[in-house]
Order: structure tokens, then sequence, then C-alpha cells
């Protein structure tokens, strides 16, 4: 069989089985024994309350000859059953020459979870998207994520891009850059750079959070004052994913210094946007240097 689902009605399950999903959702914090007798109807609540419905891991599309592969991997129903995709994977024809959408569906009535390749895309809330394919046979869209909903069990991914970022002297609001995720449910972003070392000192250190859903934000800087050998921090929060990313030293003098933010917006597209803005201050510089920028979002 090319995929397996739990848990179903009268289904027989073992205590090994049951341990083993609970050390996938949480890492032993459940244990089940072979001498004690084990429900089935409500079982799949325990993935339900500790994760969100899509895919944990693998199940990527490929095309070809007119079908879509599924391949090896986990993915959650929103009731919690668990649906493992085999090496083998599943193979689906795809519409001809038109724009298709592939998902696993959960039939309530029946109880199957079906994999599914259509052109409309799936309405209710018992599914799980898998992605998008274009009527020339490209693979544009991605899936569905499963979250852990308690944080202190863990996250299910991340990604880092590095970006070299130097303030170019503009006040105004603009894009700087536009980040394009490999994955989808993201919802915090980690943004450090450790800054410019020079004669012993550290210019413009700062880290910050955001959180996206909310726009909740915090960030810290550390550098040297103006015309001073010594050090000088800034924090600052906000309330719409901005976040305080330099104070402006060491480059050509010039008669201000500014205050230099960053505001993150991750779009209904997948693709994480960050704006520059600047603010000017009292004496000081009026440009940065380059520095590496770490973007974490997870």
């Amino acid at each position: 069989m090319a995929y397996t689902v739990n848990f179903l009605d009268n289904e027989l399950v073992t205590a090994e089985y049951l341990n083993q999903v609970a050390e996938d959702l949480g890492g032993h914090t459940l244990q089940f024994s072979d001498e004690m007798t084990y429900g089935v109807d409500d079982l799949n609540g325990i993935a339900q309350s500790l994760v969100t419905k899509g895919v944990s891991n693998g199940c990527a599309l490929s095309t070809s000859s007119g079908k879509v592969h599924i391949g090896e991997g986990i993915l959650y129903m929103r009731d919690g059953r668990k649906v493992m995709v085999d090496e083998e994977g599943v193979t689906l024809d795809l519409p001809e020459k038109k724009e298709a959408y592939v998902w696993f569906e959960h039939d309530v009535l029946t109880g199957f979870v079906i994999p599914r390749c259509t052109e409309e895309k799936p309405l209710d809330e018992d599914y799980v998207l898998l992605g998008q394919i274009t009527a020339e046979g490209t693979i544009v869209g991605r899936s569905d994520r499963a979250v852990m909903k308690n944080p202190f069990l863990g996250l299910h991914g991340s990604e880092t891009v590095i970006k070299q970022f130097c303030w170019d002297g503009v006040l105004e609001e603009k894009l700087l850059w536009e980040i394009e995720l490999e994955d989808s449910g993201y919802q915090h972003v980690v943004v450090y750079t450790s800054g410019i070392d020079k004669d012993g000192y550290v210019y413009n250190a700062c880290c910050g959070h955001i959180e996206l859903s909310g726009g909740t934000a915090f960030s810290v800087v550390s550098t040297i004052t103006y015309g001073a050998n010594s050090e000088r921090g800034f924090t600052y929060s906000s309330e719409n994913g901005e976040i305080l990313a330099g104070y402006p030293v060491l480059t050509s003098a010039g008669n201000y210094h500014h205050f230099v933010y960053l505001r993150f917006v991750l779009g209904d597209d997948g693709i994480l946007r960050v704006y520059q803005r600047a603010k000017a201050g009292q004496m000081g510089y009026n440009t940065t240097p380059a520095v590496d920028l770490y973007i974490t979002v997870c």
C-alpha cells in the first residue's frame, strides 16, 4: 500500500504504535502499556490537540507524462488522523493542459482519507493541500504545513537567509528585499547581526524578534556613541513588525545621526517582504557600513 492512515473505527492498535505516535508529537510524552486496553475513538485527539493540519515532512510533488507523484512523507488531517506515504509514494492523473490542485481529502461520512488531483481547489476544511500545478505541468504552490500548537514541543522547521544590510541615507520607507520562502506555516522572524568591529569596539550589533501574525516586535541595538568610545544601547518595540536595526556610525561624517528601522511582512503569497525607513536624530553620521544580517523564519 502506498499510504496508511490512523486511526480508523474498529481498528486494533498496539501499545508500541501508540507510543510511537506520542514520540512523534512530543518525545515520550505518553506511555502506553501492552497490559492495558485502549479505545481508538479519541486517540486522534492526541494529535489534534498538539498539531495543526498539514504536512509534517516530505510529501514532495513531481510531475511526468501527465501524472503527478506524491513522495514519501507524513501529514496530519484536521481531526488528527496521521497519513503516512511510504517510499513507493502515490501517483495520480493530471487534468490535460489544465491547472490542478493536489490534496488529501478526509471524507467525514466514511472516515476514509483519499488523495486527489482536481481542477478545483478544495473549499471545505477537511483537506490538506500538497501543492498547485500549472497547465504546463510546473509545480508552483506549496503544501499546507503542520505546526505544533504547543511551542515547547518544537517547531516544524526554519529557514535562514543572509542579506547585506547597508543603509543608503533614504528616510522614507521603501521595499528593501523580497525573500521567497521554500516552506509555509511560519510564525516568527528572528533577526541578528554581530555588527562591525573597529579598534576594539563593536558598532551596530543588533537582534530582534517579530511575531508574524500579530506584528509584535522587539529589538536591541548596541553601538558606540558619536564622538566618544563608549557603548550605548537602544531598545525598541512595535506592533507592526518593525525592529530597530541600526544607529549609523563609523563612516563619512554628516550633520545627523539616524535610527534605521526594518519592517517584516509575510504575504499570503509566501514572500517575506522587508521594508526600510529611517528617522533623523542628533549629531552623528548619515550612512552605515555593510553588515551581514541573518534572517531566520520559524
